[in-house]
């Protein structure tokens, strides 16, 4: 039997670098295409009825795109993600392609559902193991149905961390914005996260914070930032990835 280079490897190549990252301030003023994209295509059955949660409400563009760092280690990279930054909260954006099928979300009847999931460290500590007060794990959900059940809105949630030392203050679902579009093969999906739902959140005061972010998708498997599924980054606030929030928006 021959097996992969992948399970050829004695260590994570990634563990091999300190990665840290830059993110942009995120602007609220849309540009006049994304003005002329949402009168097009977005429908109010997937506009929220909550101003931040419509998708060309702030602007995502290549400045704020994420690196693929999980390519040196030979992973697929189907999802292409953006994150940035502004006093009202952390701004994220994730296209997803080559799908055959809808994404799953089996909401609170259990498992895990497709999505874009993201661990922020308001206060970075990469040296700690365990998850603190300032550690939070958001779920974000496209809401498809995989035809077992009726179609469900895009919504997020906040998850427990295994084996944290405190939590986070809790939060209502509703507190979070999120939006999705489906296209041929994937979909796309925007998500707010407001200051107030990000315990300890002070980007005047500490302008470093830990990220990272895995895809969730049962079909074409688990894409994270950087390292590979059998390590824990979902505990481990170690394994996260510096980033810095740059108070100066580029013009893409």
């Amino acid at each position: 039997m021959t097996r992969s280079p992948i399970a050829l490897r004695l260590i994570e190549p990634t563990l091999l670098f300190d990665f840290s990252i830059s993110l942009r301030l995120v602007s609220r003023q849309p540009s006049a295409k994304a003005r002329k994209v949402s009168k097009a295509k977005t429908s109010p059955k997937t506009t929220p009825k909550n101003p931040k949660a419509s998708p060309f409400d702030w602007e995502l563009g290549p400045s704020h795109q994420l690196p693929h760092f999980a390519a040196l280690a030979r992973y697929p990279t189907p999802a292409t993600v953006w994150a940035g930054w502004a006093l009202d909260g952390m701004y994220f954006k994730m296209n997803i392609v080559g799908k055959a099928s809808p994404p799953r979300f089996y909401g609170n009847s259990g498992g895990v559902s497709d999505g874009l999931r993201v661990w922020i460290d308001t206060r970075s500590s990469p040296g700690i193991h365990r998850a603190t007060r300032f550690c939070h794990c958001f779920h974000f959900f496209p809401g498809q149905s995989d035809g077992s059940q009726p179609a469900a809105p895009a919504t997020g949630t906040l998850d427990s961390i295994p084996r944290c030392r405190e939590s986070p203050n809790p939060i209502e679902s509703t507190m979070l914005c999120v939006s999705s579009q489906t296209h041929g093969d994937g979909y796309s999906l925007w998500a707010h996260v407001p200051s107030e739902c990000l315990t300890g959140f002070a980007p005047e005061q500490f302008d470093i914070v830990s990220l990272f972010i895995d895809v969730v998708d049962f079909e074409l498997g688990t894409q994270s930032i950087s390292l590979g599924p059998e390590l824990r980054y979902v505990e481990d606030p170690s394994l996260w990835i510096r980033a810095n929030l740059i108070n100066d928006p580029l013009t893409d």
